[in-house]
């Protein structure tokens, strides 16, 4: 997403004033991600890519170093949100009400930002995944629940039971989309 916040017009900028809205045209990776956590009613959670240079690839290591980790946690997790880094000027630019200090941060349905966490990428690495299910869950599992009622799913009303799906490391440049995660865990319908 690097230079796409070059894009956004002078208008979209403005639109960003508290309680304007999400601007009409997010570059087309988070409005993809958006767009398909609308359809899956799953949330939609940025990490915010660090403008300082040494740290910038940061987030994404550590999420290639904990898929590659191969513990049952971690795609847990995974399956139950649509996770993007973008980067701080995309946020600025493109995510409404998202604080400067919050590295994690949930988005609503309609973009604008629900949540946020302050995330420390070099020492808290492992902490992530919880960090991620905190904000995606919720306070004592509201938004879980939430979510479980929208689907109609009385297994995960019930019990708060998790779809996993496994997780493949996927190449990826600033300019790729968002790899799709298969929709349906193997023997379910």
């Amino acid at each position: 997403m690097a230079g796409l916040s070059a894009l956004a017009s002078q208008d979209e900028r403005l639109a960003l004033e508290q309680g304007k809205g999400v601007p009409p045209n997010p570059p087309k990776p988070l409005a993809d991600a958006i767009a398909r956590g609308r359809a899956e009613n799953k949330p939609v959670i940025l990490l915010r890519i660090p403008e300082d240079p040494e740290a910038r690839h940061r987030p994404g290591h550590v999420m290639i170093y904990l898929v590659n980790a191969e513990t049952e946690e971690i795609p847990e997790v995974l399956s139950e949100v649509i996770l993007i880094c973008v980067e701080s000027a995309t946020i600025r630019e493109h995510v409404p009400g998202a604080a400067p200090m919050h590295t994690v941060i949930l988005l609503d349905a309609q973009g604008k930002a629900l949540d946020g966490k302050a995330f420390d990428f070099t020492d808290g690495w492992a902490a992530l995944p919880g960090t991620i299910r905190t904000l995606a869950h919720g306070s004592e599992g509201l938004r879980l629940k939430n979510r479980a009622g929208a689907r109609g799913d009385p297994e995960l009303q019930g019990n708060g039971a998790i779809e996993a799906v496994i997780l493949r490391p996927v190449a990826c440049s600033p300019s790729t989309s968002i790899p799709q995660l298969p929709r349906t865990v193997p023997g379910r319908t």
